[in-house]
Protein backbone atom coordinates (compact mmCIF):
# COMPACT_ATOMS: atom_id res chain seq x y z
CA UNK A 1 0.00 0.00 0.00
CA UNK A 2 1.75 3.29 -0.93
CA UNK A 3 1.89 6.14 1.59
CA UNK A 4 -0.71 8.51 0.05
CA UNK A 5 -3.12 5.53 0.00
CA UNK A 6 -2.23 4.25 3.63
CA UNK A 7 -2.80 8.40 4.66
CA UNK A 8 -5.92 8.52 3.41
CA UNK A 9 -7.28 5.39 4.97
CA UNK A 10 -6.24 6.11 8.44
CA UNK A 11 -8.16 9.83 7.97
CA UNK A 12 -11.10 7.94 7.05
CA UNK A 13 -10.84 5.76 9.52
CA UNK A 14 -10.11 8.29 12.12
CA UNK A 15 -13.14 10.26 10.84
CA UNK A 16 -15.24 7.51 11.45
CA UNK A 17 -14.06 7.06 14.80
CA UNK A 18 -14.72 10.58 15.68
CA UNK A 19 -18.11 10.30 14.41
CA UNK A 20 -18.68 7.38 16.95
CA UNK A 21 -17.49 8.33 19.69
CA UNK A 22 -18.36 12.39 20.14
CA UNK A 23 -20.54 12.51 23.26
CA UNK A 24 -20.64 8.65 23.78
CA UNK A 25 -21.34 8.66 27.27
CA UNK A 26 -23.95 11.45 27.40
CA UNK A 27 -26.75 8.93 26.52
CA UNK A 28 -28.50 6.92 29.12
CA UNK A 29 -28.78 3.19 28.63
CA UNK A 30 -31.96 2.26 27.00
CA UNK A 31 -33.63 -1.41 27.60
CA UNK A 32 -31.76 -3.91 24.76
CA UNK A 33 -28.34 -1.76 26.30
CA UNK A 34 -29.24 -2.32 30.07
CA UNK A 35 -30.59 -5.77 29.43
CA UNK A 36 -26.79 -6.46 27.34
CA UNK A 37 -25.22 -5.06 30.75
CA UNK A 38 -27.52 -7.07 33.08
CA UNK A 39 -26.14 -10.20 31.42
CA UNK A 40 -22.59 -9.57 31.93
CA UNK A 41 -23.45 -9.72 35.77
CA UNK A 42 -25.07 -13.22 35.59
CA UNK A 43 -23.16 -16.17 36.42
CA UNK A 44 -22.22 -18.01 33.82
CA UNK A 45 -24.13 -21.04 34.91
CA UNK A 46 -27.43 -19.09 34.65
CA UNK A 47 -26.09 -17.27 31.75
CA UNK A 48 -25.81 -20.76 29.52
CA UNK A 49 -29.44 -21.48 30.92
CA UNK A 50 -30.70 -18.40 29.06
CA UNK A 51 -31.85 -18.44 25.31
CA UNK A 52 -29.41 -16.01 24.87
CA UNK A 53 -27.03 -18.87 25.05
CA UNK A 54 -27.94 -18.66 20.85
CA UNK A 55 -25.39 -15.37 20.39
CA UNK A 56 -22.35 -15.98 23.91
CA UNK A 57 -19.49 -14.62 21.84
CA UNK A 58 -20.45 -10.94 21.98
CA UNK A 59 -21.54 -10.98 25.87
CA UNK A 60 -18.28 -13.29 27.02
CA UNK A 61 -16.41 -10.31 24.88
CA UNK A 62 -18.29 -7.80 27.25
CA UNK A 63 -18.21 -9.67 30.56
CA UNK A 64 -14.84 -9.50 30.29
CA UNK A 65 -14.29 -5.72 28.95
CA UNK A 66 -16.97 -4.55 31.60
CA UNK A 67 -15.12 -6.36 34.61
CA UNK A 68 -11.95 -4.92 33.80
CA UNK A 69 -13.29 -1.04 33.09
CA UNK A 70 -16.85 -1.35 34.67
CA UNK A 71 -19.59 -0.28 33.16
CA UNK A 72 -19.86 3.19 32.49
CA UNK A 73 -22.21 4.12 29.86
CA UNK A 74 -18.51 5.73 27.84
CA UNK A 75 -16.71 2.71 28.30
CA UNK A 76 -19.10 0.16 27.57
CA UNK A 77 -19.93 1.51 24.21
CA UNK A 78 -16.36 2.49 23.47
CA UNK A 79 -16.31 -1.49 22.71
CA UNK A 80 -18.54 -1.30 20.10
CA UNK A 81 -17.08 1.97 18.69
CA UNK A 82 -13.48 0.07 18.50
CA UNK A 83 -15.50 -2.57 16.48
CA UNK A 84 -17.42 -0.47 14.34
CA UNK A 85 -14.32 1.41 13.25
CA UNK A 86 -12.41 -1.62 12.55
CA UNK A 87 -14.61 -2.79 9.95
CA UNK A 88 -14.21 0.27 8.25
CA UNK A 89 -10.54 -1.05 7.26
CA UNK A 90 -11.34 -5.04 7.23
CA UNK A 91 -14.25 -3.51 4.30
CA UNK A 92 -11.10 -1.71 2.60
CA UNK A 93 -9.45 -5.31 2.58
CA UNK A 94 -12.42 -6.95 1.21
CA UNK A 95 -12.96 -4.18 -1.65
CA UNK A 96 -9.07 -4.28 -2.20
CA UNK A 97 -9.10 -8.21 -3.41
CA UNK A 98 -11.38 -7.68 -6.21
CA UNK A 99 -11.95 -3.78 -7.01
CA UNK A 100 -9.37 -0.64 -7.55
CA UNK A 101 -8.28 1.43 -4.17
CA UNK A 102 -10.50 3.89 -5.56
CA UNK A 103 -13.59 2.13 -4.59
CA UNK A 104 -12.10 0.82 -1.96
CA UNK A 105 -11.51 3.99 -0.07
CA UNK A 106 -14.76 5.27 -1.30
CA UNK A 107 -16.58 2.12 0.25
CA UNK A 108 -14.86 2.77 3.17
CA UNK A 109 -15.46 6.06 3.57
CA UNK A 110 -19.34 5.96 3.20
CA UNK A 111 -19.23 3.11 5.99
CA UNK A 112 -17.15 5.51 8.35
CA UNK A 113 -19.99 8.61 7.66
CA UNK A 114 -22.89 6.14 7.82
CA UNK A 115 -25.68 6.85 9.96
CA UNK A 116 -26.73 3.54 10.73
CA UNK A 117 -23.45 2.00 11.04
CA UNK A 118 -22.47 4.50 13.25
CA UNK A 119 -25.58 4.50 15.42
CA UNK A 120 -25.15 0.76 16.63
CA UNK A 121 -21.14 1.00 16.53
CA UNK A 122 -22.27 3.21 19.61
CA UNK A 123 -24.25 0.80 21.14
CA UNK A 124 -23.72 -1.92 23.76
CA UNK A 125 -24.98 -4.59 21.67
CA UNK A 126 -23.57 -7.34 19.45
CA UNK A 127 -24.25 -5.55 16.08
CA UNK A 128 -20.92 -3.75 15.08
CA UNK A 129 -19.42 -7.21 16.21
CA UNK A 130 -21.53 -9.02 14.20
CA UNK A 131 -20.67 -6.69 11.12
CA UNK A 132 -17.13 -7.16 11.90
CA UNK A 133 -16.55 -10.77 11.91
CA UNK A 134 -19.09 -10.99 9.14
CA UNK A 135 -16.65 -9.39 6.66
CA UNK A 136 -13.44 -10.85 8.08
CA UNK A 137 -15.55 -14.06 7.49
CA UNK A 138 -16.28 -12.92 3.69
CA UNK A 139 -12.36 -11.29 3.29
CA UNK A 140 -10.99 -14.67 3.88
CA UNK A 141 -13.53 -16.69 1.99
CA UNK A 142 -13.12 -14.41 -1.25
CA UNK A 143 -9.69 -14.59 -0.73
CA UNK A 144 -9.67 -18.60 -0.75
CA UNK A 145 -11.33 -18.47 -3.89
CA UNK A 146 -8.58 -16.29 -5.01
CA UNK A 147 -5.55 -17.75 -3.60
CA UNK A 148 -6.87 -21.80 -2.32
CA UNK A 149 -4.43 -20.93 0.49
CA UNK A 150 -5.15 -23.82 3.34
CA UNK A 151 -4.55 -20.94 5.86
CA UNK A 152 -7.38 -19.04 4.48
CA UNK A 153 -9.87 -20.86 5.00
CA UNK A 154 -8.85 -22.18 8.11
CA UNK A 155 -9.04 -18.27 9.40
CA UNK A 156 -12.25 -18.19 7.17
CA UNK A 157 -13.97 -21.07 9.39
CA UNK A 158 -12.44 -19.60 12.38
CA UNK A 159 -14.44 -16.44 11.49
CA UNK A 160 -17.82 -18.09 10.38
CA UNK A 161 -17.91 -20.28 13.77
CA UNK A 162 -17.73 -16.92 15.52
CA UNK A 163 -19.85 -15.36 13.86
CA UNK A 164 -22.77 -17.95 13.93
CA UNK A 165 -22.40 -17.24 17.54
CA UNK A 166 -22.71 -14.23 17.40
CA UNK A 167 -26.05 -13.87 15.84
CA UNK A 168 -28.14 -16.41 13.49
CA UNK A 169 -28.15 -14.78 10.47
CA UNK A 170 -24.61 -15.17 9.92
CA UNK A 171 -26.57 -18.88 8.51
CA UNK A 172 -27.12 -16.63 5.29
CA UNK A 173 -23.27 -15.50 4.38
CA UNK A 174 -22.83 -19.70 4.81
CA UNK A 175 -25.32 -20.47 2.79
CA UNK A 176 -24.48 -18.06 0.16
CA UNK A 177 -20.54 -19.03 0.55
CA UNK A 178 -21.90 -22.69 -0.25
CA UNK A 179 -23.71 -21.95 -3.51
CA UNK A 180 -20.67 -19.94 -4.65
CA UNK A 181 -18.31 -22.94 -4.56
CA UNK A 182 -21.21 -24.89 -5.77
CA UNK A 183 -21.57 -22.84 -8.55
CA UNK A 184 -17.63 -22.45 -9.01
CA UNK A 185 -17.37 -26.64 -8.54
CA UNK A 186 -15.01 -25.79 -5.92
CA UNK A 187 -16.15 -29.11 -3.21
CA UNK A 188 -12.90 -30.19 -2.65
CA UNK A 189 -12.07 -32.22 0.60
CA UNK A 190 -10.94 -29.15 2.54
CA UNK A 191 -13.76 -27.18 1.81
CA UNK A 192 -15.81 -30.50 2.53
CA UNK A 193 -14.13 -30.59 6.25
CA UNK A 194 -14.35 -27.20 6.96
CA UNK A 195 -18.46 -26.75 6.43
CA UNK A 196 -18.51 -29.88 8.31
CA UNK A 197 -16.89 -28.18 11.64
CA UNK A 198 -19.93 -24.56 10.31
CA UNK A 199 -22.25 -27.61 9.89
CA UNK A 200 -21.43 -28.83 13.60
CA UNK A 201 -21.74 -24.71 14.80
CA UNK A 202 -25.03 -24.73 13.21
CA UNK A 203 -26.67 -27.98 14.50
CA UNK A 204 -25.98 -26.36 18.04
CA UNK A 205 -26.75 -23.09 17.18
CA UNK A 206 -30.01 -24.71 16.11
CA UNK A 207 -30.22 -26.31 19.62
CA UNK A 208 -29.66 -23.37 21.55
CA UNK A 209 -32.40 -21.43 19.21
CA UNK A 210 -35.15 -24.04 19.70
CA UNK A 211 -34.50 -27.46 21.81
CA UNK A 212 -32.09 -25.65 24.85
CA UNK A 213 -34.34 -25.75 28.34
CA UNK A 214 -35.54 -22.17 28.30
CA UNK A 215 -37.09 -22.39 24.70
CA UNK A 216 -40.08 -23.78 25.70
CA UNK A 217 -41.36 -21.89 28.62
CA UNK A 218 -39.60 -18.78 26.81
CA UNK A 219 -42.07 -19.49 23.71
CA UNK A 220 -44.95 -20.62 25.51
CA UNK A 221 -44.67 -17.65 27.76
CA UNK A 222 -43.93 -14.98 24.11
CA UNK A 223 -46.84 -16.67 22.66
CA UNK A 224 -49.46 -16.42 25.73
CA UNK A 225 -48.81 -12.86 26.20
CA UNK A 226 -48.86 -12.09 22.40
CA UNK A 227 -52.04 -13.41 21.64
CA UNK A 228 -53.17 -11.06 24.93
CA UNK A 229 -52.44 -7.87 23.35
CA UNK A 230 -55.32 -6.64 20.90
CA UNK A 231 -54.42 -6.78 17.39
CA UNK A 232 -54.58 -3.02 16.80
CA UNK A 233 -51.45 -3.18 18.95
CA UNK A 234 -50.00 -5.29 16.75
CA UNK A 235 -50.18 -3.32 13.73
CA UNK A 236 -48.37 -0.64 15.13
CA UNK A 237 -44.54 -0.13 13.93
CA UNK A 238 -43.47 0.15 17.45
CA UNK A 239 -44.26 -3.21 18.57
CA UNK A 240 -41.83 -6.23 18.53
CA UNK A 241 -39.68 -5.99 16.02
CA UNK A 242 -41.52 -6.68 12.37
CA UNK A 243 -40.25 -4.82 9.85
CA UNK A 244 -41.07 -4.15 5.93
CA UNK A 245 -38.85 -3.70 2.72
CA UNK A 246 -39.70 -0.11 2.60
CA UNK A 247 -38.71 0.71 6.34
CA UNK A 248 -35.33 -1.46 5.68
CA UNK A 249 -34.70 0.36 2.39
CA UNK A 250 -34.68 3.66 4.44
CA UNK A 251 -32.02 2.38 7.06
CA UNK A 252 -29.90 1.35 4.61
CA UNK A 253 -30.07 4.75 2.09
CA UNK A 254 -29.98 7.46 4.85
CA UNK A 255 -30.86 5.70 8.05
CA UNK A 256 -34.68 5.41 8.94
CA UNK A 257 -36.94 8.07 10.00
CA UNK A 258 -37.17 6.77 13.63
CA UNK A 259 -34.27 7.02 16.41
CA UNK A 260 -36.77 6.44 19.20
CA UNK A 261 -36.35 3.21 21.20
CA UNK A 262 -39.09 3.97 23.45
CA UNK A 263 -42.62 4.88 23.08
CA UNK A 264 -43.49 4.20 19.68
CA UNK A 265 -40.77 5.87 18.30
CA UNK A 266 -39.75 9.11 17.68
CA UNK A 267 -38.79 10.75 14.28
CA UNK A 268 -35.57 12.17 13.67
CA UNK A 269 -34.63 15.76 14.38
CA UNK A 270 -37.09 17.81 11.64
CA UNK A 271 -34.55 19.45 9.24
CA UNK A 272 -32.76 16.47 9.04
CA UNK A 273 -35.24 14.60 7.64
CA UNK A 274 -35.53 16.12 4.07
CA UNK A 275 -31.95 15.86 3.52
CA UNK A 276 -32.05 12.35 4.11
CA UNK A 277 -35.23 11.96 1.70
CA UNK A 278 -32.22 13.75 -0.83
CA UNK A 279 -29.87 10.91 0.32
CA UNK A 280 -32.46 8.43 -0.36
CA UNK A 281 -33.12 9.67 -4.25
CA UNK A 282 -29.35 10.10 -4.90
CA UNK A 283 -28.29 6.25 -3.06
CA UNK A 284 -31.33 4.92 -5.40
CA UNK A 285 -30.37 6.52 -8.57
CA UNK A 286 -26.49 5.22 -7.48
CA UNK A 287 -27.75 2.14 -6.66
CA UNK A 288 -29.26 1.71 -9.93
CA UNK A 289 -26.30 2.52 -11.76
CA UNK A 290 -24.10 0.40 -9.29
CA UNK A 291 -26.53 -2.92 -10.76
CA UNK A 292 -26.09 -1.92 -14.11
CA UNK A 293 -22.76 -1.61 -14.08
CA UNK A 294 -22.37 -5.11 -12.38
CA UNK A 295 -24.81 -6.11 -15.17
CA UNK A 296 -22.71 -4.94 -17.86
CA UNK A 297 -19.53 -6.49 -16.46
CA UNK A 298 -20.97 -10.19 -16.60
CA UNK A 299 -22.05 -9.43 -20.05
CA UNK A 300 -19.23 -7.79 -22.05
CA UNK A 301 -15.88 -10.04 -20.70
CA UNK A 302 -15.37 -10.76 -24.37
CA UNK A 303 -14.27 -7.34 -24.07
CA UNK A 304 -12.69 -6.53 -20.93
CA UNK A 305 -9.13 -6.33 -20.58
CA UNK A 306 -8.40 -9.00 -18.23
CA UNK A 307 -7.63 -12.69 -18.13
CA UNK A 308 -10.37 -15.28 -17.85
CA UNK A 309 -9.13 -16.33 -14.28
CA UNK A 310 -9.10 -12.69 -13.21
CA UNK A 311 -12.41 -12.27 -15.07
CA UNK A 312 -14.16 -15.09 -13.57
CA UNK A 313 -12.87 -13.97 -9.54
CA UNK A 314 -13.92 -10.72 -9.91
CA UNK A 315 -17.02 -12.21 -11.04
CA UNK A 316 -17.85 -14.54 -8.59
CA UNK A 317 -16.70 -12.02 -5.86
CA UNK A 318 -19.40 -9.38 -7.45
CA UNK A 319 -21.61 -12.08 -7.50
CA UNK A 320 -21.23 -12.94 -3.57
CA UNK A 321 -22.09 -9.00 -2.38
CA UNK A 322 -25.25 -9.29 -4.64
CA UNK A 323 -26.35 -12.56 -3.16
CA UNK A 324 -24.94 -11.46 0.48
CA UNK A 325 -28.09 -8.68 0.56
CA UNK A 326 -30.88 -10.42 -1.84
CA UNK A 327 -30.82 -13.93 -0.07
CA UNK A 328 -31.41 -12.95 3.62
CA UNK A 329 -33.67 -10.62 2.45
CA UNK A 330 -35.64 -12.24 0.33
CA UNK A 331 -36.03 -15.10 2.33
CA UNK A 332 -36.96 -13.31 5.76
CA UNK A 333 -39.55 -11.40 3.95
CA UNK A 334 -41.39 -14.64 2.82
CA UNK A 335 -40.66 -16.24 5.97
CA UNK A 336 -42.51 -13.30 7.79
CA UNK A 337 -45.60 -14.67 6.53
CA UNK A 338 -45.50 -17.13 8.65
CA UNK A 339 -42.76 -16.72 11.39
CA UNK A 340 -43.77 -13.71 13.84
CA UNK A 341 -40.88 -11.11 14.99
CA UNK A 342 -38.41 -12.15 12.59
CA UNK A 343 -36.28 -9.30 12.40
CA UNK A 344 -35.91 -6.19 12.51
CA UNK A 345 -33.69 -3.28 10.13
CA UNK A 346 -30.23 -3.83 12.14
CA UNK A 347 -30.19 -7.58 12.05
CA UNK A 348 -29.22 -7.40 8.01
CA UNK A 349 -26.02 -4.98 9.20
CA UNK A 350 -23.78 -7.58 8.25
CA UNK A 351 -25.09 -6.95 4.57
CA UNK A 352 -25.17 -3.66 4.99
CA UNK A 353 -21.32 -3.02 3.94
CA UNK A 354 -21.98 -5.05 0.70
CA UNK A 355 -24.64 -2.21 0.04
CA UNK A 356 -22.05 0.17 0.15
CA UNK A 357 -19.82 -1.59 -2.28
CA UNK A 358 -22.62 -1.08 -5.28
CA UNK A 359 -22.78 2.46 -4.46
CA UNK A 360 -18.96 3.22 -4.84
CA UNK A 361 -18.98 0.84 -7.97
CA UNK A 362 -21.66 3.00 -9.41
CA UNK A 363 -19.90 6.22 -8.53
CA UNK A 364 -16.73 4.99 -10.12
CA UNK A 365 -18.21 2.81 -13.28
CA UNK A 366 -21.47 3.87 -13.87
CA UNK A 367 -20.63 7.84 -13.65
CA UNK A 368 -17.89 8.85 -16.45
CA UNK A 369 -17.57 12.94 -16.60
CA UNK A 370 -15.04 12.96 -12.93
CA UNK A 371 -16.83 16.80 -12.37
CA UNK A 372 -19.94 14.82 -11.88
CA UNK A 373 -18.13 11.83 -9.69
CA UNK A 374 -16.65 14.17 -7.48
CA UNK A 375 -19.77 16.50 -6.81
CA UNK A 376 -21.98 13.30 -6.27
CA UNK A 377 -19.11 12.41 -3.55
CA UNK A 378 -19.17 15.68 -2.33
CA UNK A 379 -23.03 15.59 -1.68
CA UNK A 380 -23.80 11.85 0.04
CA UNK A 381 -20.75 13.07 2.06
CA UNK A 382 -22.25 16.35 3.36
CA UNK A 383 -25.40 14.22 3.20
CA UNK A 384 -24.36 11.76 5.33
CA UNK A 385 -22.33 13.40 7.92
CA UNK A 386 -25.12 16.26 8.31
CA UNK A 387 -27.47 13.36 8.98
CA UNK A 388 -25.15 12.07 12.04
CA UNK A 389 -26.13 15.21 13.90
CA UNK A 390 -28.77 13.12 15.02
CA UNK A 391 -26.80 11.52 17.19
CA UNK A 392 -25.62 14.24 19.15
CA UNK A 393 -28.55 16.31 19.25
CA UNK A 394 -29.55 16.21 23.35
CA UNK A 395 -33.39 16.22 22.40
CA UNK A 396 -32.86 12.87 21.12
CA UNK A 397 -31.01 11.40 24.76
CA UNK A 398 -32.65 8.61 26.85
CA UNK A 399 -33.07 9.73 30.08
CA UNK A 400 -33.02 7.08 32.55
CA UNK A 401 -30.98 8.57 34.79
CA UNK A 402 -33.07 11.28 35.14
CA UNK A 403 -36.11 9.53 35.79
CA UNK A 404 -34.22 7.47 38.22
CA UNK A 405 -32.98 10.57 40.02
CA UNK A 406 -36.43 12.16 40.01
CA UNK A 407 -37.85 8.98 41.85
CA UNK A 408 -34.93 8.16 44.39
CA UNK A 409 -34.67 12.11 45.37
CA UNK A 410 -38.35 11.89 46.55
CA UNK A 411 -38.76 8.16 47.12
CA UNK A 412 -39.98 7.36 50.99
CA UNK A 413 -40.33 3.97 52.83
CA UNK A 414 -43.14 1.43 51.64
CA UNK A 415 -43.50 3.67 48.36
CA UNK A 416 -44.04 1.15 45.31
CA UNK A 417 -43.02 1.39 41.83
CA UNK A 418 -45.50 0.65 38.91
CA UNK A 419 -43.45 0.53 35.35
CA UNK A 420 -45.68 0.15 32.49
CA UNK A 421 -44.81 -1.62 29.88
CA UNK A 422 -42.48 -4.06 30.61
CA UNK A 423 -39.63 -3.17 28.65
CA UNK A 424 -39.02 -0.07 31.32
CA UNK A 425 -38.19 -2.53 34.10
CA UNK A 426 -34.74 -3.25 32.17
CA UNK A 427 -33.48 0.49 32.06
CA UNK A 428 -35.21 1.81 34.96
CA UNK A 429 -33.92 -1.27 37.37
CA UNK A 430 -30.61 -0.76 36.00
CA UNK A 431 -30.18 2.59 36.92
CA UNK A 432 -31.77 2.35 40.30
CA UNK A 433 -29.19 -0.34 41.37
CA UNK A 434 -26.54 0.04 39.24
CA UNK A 435 -23.74 -0.52 41.32
CA UNK A 436 -25.61 -3.99 43.00
CA UNK A 437 -24.67 -6.83 41.43
CA UNK A 438 -27.09 -8.92 43.51
CA UNK A 439 -29.59 -6.70 42.12
CA UNK A 440 -28.25 -6.98 38.39
CA UNK A 441 -27.74 -10.35 37.95
CA UNK A 442 -31.17 -11.93 37.54
CA UNK A 443 -32.54 -8.75 35.74
CA UNK A 444 -33.10 -9.60 32.01
CA UNK A 445 -35.84 -7.59 29.16
CA UNK A 446 -38.54 -9.81 30.06
CA UNK A 447 -38.71 -9.35 34.10
CA UNK A 448 -36.97 -11.00 36.96
CA UNK A 449 -35.65 -14.56 36.71
CA UNK A 450 -36.07 -16.14 39.84
CA UNK A 451 -35.86 -19.63 40.88
CA UNK A 452 -36.64 -20.84 37.13
CA UNK A 453 -39.62 -18.74 36.08
CA UNK A 454 -40.34 -15.05 35.24
CA UNK A 455 -42.07 -13.24 36.93
CA UNK A 456 -43.07 -9.09 36.60
CA UNK A 457 -43.43 -8.42 40.55
CA UNK A 458 -40.69 -8.33 43.07
CA UNK A 459 -39.98 -6.50 46.46
CA UNK A 460 -36.92 -4.41 47.09
CA UNK A 461 -36.14 -2.93 50.66
CA UNK A 462 -39.90 -2.30 51.38
CA UNK A 463 -40.39 -1.30 47.76
CA UNK A 464 -42.81 -3.43 45.71
CA UNK A 465 -41.40 -2.99 41.93
CA UNK A 466 -44.69 -3.94 39.59
CA UNK A 467 -44.57 -4.22 35.59
CA UNK A 468 -47.57 -5.58 33.43
CA UNK A 469 -45.26 -7.52 30.63
CA UNK A 470 -47.29 -8.15 27.56
CA UNK A 471 -50.70 -8.10 29.45
CA UNK A 472 -53.58 -6.18 28.99
CA UNK A 473 -54.18 -3.50 31.64
CA UNK A 474 -57.38 -5.25 32.49
CA UNK A 475 -55.78 -8.43 33.99
CA UNK A 476 -53.03 -6.41 35.23
CA UNK A 477 -55.29 -4.01 37.23
CA UNK A 478 -57.22 -6.53 38.58
CA UNK A 479 -54.17 -9.10 39.16
CA UNK A 480 -52.90 -9.59 43.03
CA UNK A 481 -49.68 -7.65 42.85
CA UNK A 482 -51.26 -4.40 42.27
CA UNK A 483 -54.37 -4.62 44.20
CA UNK A 484 -52.23 -5.46 47.18
CA UNK A 485 -51.09 -1.86 46.92
CA UNK A 486 -54.34 -0.44 48.07
CA UNK A 487 -54.58 -2.81 50.89
CA UNK A 488 -51.22 -2.26 52.36
CA UNK A 489 -52.12 1.42 51.34
CA UNK A 490 -48.88 2.21 49.87
CA UNK A 491 -48.42 5.40 48.06
CA UNK A 492 -46.88 4.56 44.30
CA UNK A 493 -44.95 6.41 41.77
CA UNK A 494 -46.03 5.35 38.29
CA UNK A 495 -43.63 5.33 35.57
CA UNK A 496 -45.12 5.08 32.44
CA UNK A 497 -45.26 5.17 28.69
CA UNK A 498 -48.48 6.49 27.16
CA UNK A 499 -47.15 6.15 23.48
CA UNK A 500 -46.84 2.79 24.27
CA UNK A 501 -50.27 1.79 25.40
CA UNK A 502 -52.05 4.51 23.45
CA UNK A 503 -54.44 2.44 21.33
CA UNK A 504 -56.42 0.43 23.96
CA UNK A 505 -56.05 4.06 26.50
CA UNK A 506 -54.49 1.78 28.74
CA UNK A 507 -52.75 5.26 30.73
CA UNK A 508 -56.40 6.59 30.95
CA UNK A 509 -57.65 2.79 32.64
CA UNK A 510 -54.78 3.16 35.21
CA UNK A 511 -56.10 6.70 36.05
CA UNK A 512 -59.01 5.52 36.15
CA UNK A 513 -58.22 2.72 38.78
CA UNK A 514 -56.00 5.36 41.27
CA UNK A 515 -57.88 8.28 41.03
CA UNK A 516 -60.66 7.00 43.78
CA UNK A 517 -58.51 6.41 46.28
CA UNK A 518 -55.25 8.50 45.30
CA UNK A 519 -54.38 11.97 44.10
CA UNK A 520 -51.57 13.06 42.10
CA UNK A 521 -48.81 15.24 44.15
CA UNK A 522 -46.00 14.96 40.96
CA UNK A 523 -45.87 14.85 37.83
CA UNK A 524 -42.88 15.28 35.02
CA UNK A 525 -43.13 14.36 31.46
CA UNK A 526 -39.83 12.96 29.55
CA UNK A 527 -40.17 13.74 25.84
CA UNK A 528 -37.83 11.60 23.99
CA UNK A 529 -38.61 8.55 25.99
CA UNK A 530 -42.07 9.32 26.12
CA UNK A 531 -41.85 8.64 29.70
CA UNK A 532 -44.36 9.98 32.50
CA UNK A 533 -42.95 9.82 36.00
CA UNK A 534 -45.74 10.71 38.88
CA UNK A 535 -46.20 9.83 42.40
CA UNK A 536 -49.71 9.18 43.71
CA UNK A 537 -50.50 9.02 47.36
CA UNK A 538 -53.68 8.01 49.59
CA UNK A 539 -56.21 10.63 49.77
Amino acid sequence: MKRKELLLLFGIFLLGFILRVIYLGADSYWFDEANTIGFTQWPLGLFFKHYYVQRPVYFLILRVWVNLFGNGEFVTRLLSVSFGSLSILVLYKFVRLFLNKKIALLSSFILAVSFFHSLWSRTVMNYAFFCLISLISSYYFVKYLKFAHKRDLVLYCIASLISIFTHPFAVFLILVQNLLILHKRAFNLRWIVTQIFLSLGVILLCWALFFHPSFEDTYNRRIHDINRVSPQVLKQDHFLCFTDPIKLYETFTFGGRMMGHGGDGFPVFGWTLPLGYILLVVNTILLLLGLKSISDYFKHKENLDESKQDYEFKRLSLLYILLSIFIPMGVTFIAQFWIENIFCERYFIFSYPFFIVILSISIYKGIRLRWIRKAVIALTAILYIIYCINLYIPVFYQTWRNIVVAVKENLEQGDAIVLIPFAQITSFWFYFKRDDKNALYDKTMDGIYKNGQWVYSFKYDNHPVIGNGFKKIDSFIQGAPFKKLYSEKRNIWLVMSPYWEKVDRDAEKIYRAIRENYKRVFIKYYPFDGVSVEKWIMK
